[in-house]
């Protein structure tokens, strides 16, 4: 998120200090109200001290400690706006699809603990499984679609559509993973997993 802001900041440091406080007041309320916002709340899910549901009261009081910090720091924020840069962004197939697997694996991660009792991180690797089997998909049926999405950029006599299609990349989900941010993600499955080992211990 602090990528974004110094992206839309560019120079503005006050605009870019301003928000990125912004963002850790919003992590912290939001986190408070969604086990799996914070370490804390994490923790205490996974170990069975409070269930999911007992975690939704929550979200009025993580809105309003949000909102209020929002609106007193909206009052210091620069009256200005970046230069706007007009640029033609184009989802790439499954996106749509891919966001939905994605909430997906917080509900199968949910259920799996609520319902089965499984710790939380078999939901998360199962959402790496679907996410595995829709990356297949992708690649089984990328011929096809970039013969079809070429069939119509001839038709339309769009250059830039073709130049698009020579540049395209098998979806790849390993190839995605690495790209991610290894150390806060081994943070959270670090955790995760030493919770779920403390309570398998018998103290």
């Amino acid at each position: 998120m602090c990528a974004v802001v110094l992206k839309v900041g560019g120079s503005n440091l006050k605009f870019v200090n301003i928000a990125c406080i912004n963002i850790v007041v919003a992590a912290n309320a939001g986190g408070a109200f969604s086990p799996f916002g914070d370490i804390t709340t994490l923790m205490v899910w996974q170990a069975g001290h409070v269930s999911f549901s007992e975690f939704m009261p929550l979200f009025v009081p993580s809105v309003v400690n949000y909102i209020v910090p929002a609106l007193i720091m909206s009052l210091f924020v620069p009256k200005t706006q970046p230069d706007a840069v007009h640029a033609h962004v184009e989802l790439k197939r499954g996106a749509f699809r891919i966001v939905g697997l994605f909430i997906l694996t917080i509900a199968t991660a949910v259920a799996f603990h609520a319902v089965f009792h499984f710790p939380p991180v078999m939901g998360m690797m199962m959402g790496l499984a679907y996410l595995q089997f829709f990356g297949f998909f992708l690649r089984k049926t990328l011929p096809r679609s970039i013969a079809k999405k070429k069939a119509m950029a001839i038709a339309n006599n769009d250059e830039a559509a073709l130049k698009r299609l020579g540049s395209i990349v098998p979806f790849d989900v390993f190839r995605r993973v690495s790209h991610a941010e290894w150390d806060t993600l081994l943070f959270f499955y670090g955790v995760v997993m030493c919770v779920g080992g403390l309570s398998c211990l018998d103290i």
